[in-house]
């Protein structure tokens, strides 16, 4: 998908979309339309307290309905293991797997396992939401249920942000206003060159990363 929450299956069943051409499908506008879909925001982590902190103050402002929103964090083996933050609006879990090596996927696919949620959101813990991400991934699910969406990122210096000050903020992009922010460029390359993912290329996947998906 070519933006925060759009994107396609290739050649669905009933021919809505051809190849991967995501511009056939219509969802809601953010703010527009009935959210129902119960989400879970997979979240591996590995000693990163600190930047859960944030990451989970990000989810606190979510658009997306509190009561429909869960967050499974995977552990992958930190000393001290990793606590939940405190006073999350949602419902969240902690799941700790045994360090063996990089265990990203691991822990990601141990997430995927424990969810209850119709949809997932896969974040590294160390990604701080806006407050519309979660709905604009699962808009895109309310229209159809096979799709993969992906979403951008970019990179800011949070040092000497708190969870506090960032919920006093409204959102990631207002703590870090007067900072610099830069968007990583294999990110913007690959979306150029297959022209927002609705190209004949074969390797879009290319751009499916798993911190934002």
């Amino acid at each position: 998908m070519s933006e925060q929450g759009s994107g396609g299956r290739g050649d669905r069943l009933d021919g809505v979309v051809r190849g991967n051409d995501w511009r056939s499908l219509e969802p809601a506008g953010i703010g527009e339309g009935t959210l129902t879909g119960t989400v879970t925001v997979v979240l591996p982590c590995y000693m990163g307290q600190a930047e859960l902190e944030l990451t989970f103050a990000g989810l606190a402002l979510q658009t997306y309905p509190s009561h429909l929103l869960e967050a499974v964090v995977v552990d992958d083996g930190s000393t001290p293991p990793i606590v939940l933050p405190a006073g999350a609006p949602f419902t969240a879990t902690v799941v700790a797997q045994q360090r063996d090596g990089f265990g990203l996927a691991r822990a990601r696919n141990l997430g995927a396992e424990r969810a209850s949620g119709e949809i997932l959101v896969f974040l590294d813990c160390d990604m701080i939401p806006e407050p519309q991400l979660v709905e604009a991934h699962a808009r895109w699910h309310h229209v159809d249920d096979r799709l993969l969406t992906v979403g951008f990122r970019h990179h800011a210096d949070f040092n000497g942000i708190t969870a506090e000050t960032l919920g006093a903020a409204g959102g990631p992009a207002e703590a870090v206003i007067g900072r610099e922010v830069t968007s990583p460029e294999w990110i913007e390359f690959h979306m150029t060159r297959t022209h927002n993912l609705t190209s004949a290329d074969t390797d879009l996947f290319r751009v499916a990363s798993g911190g934002n998906l």
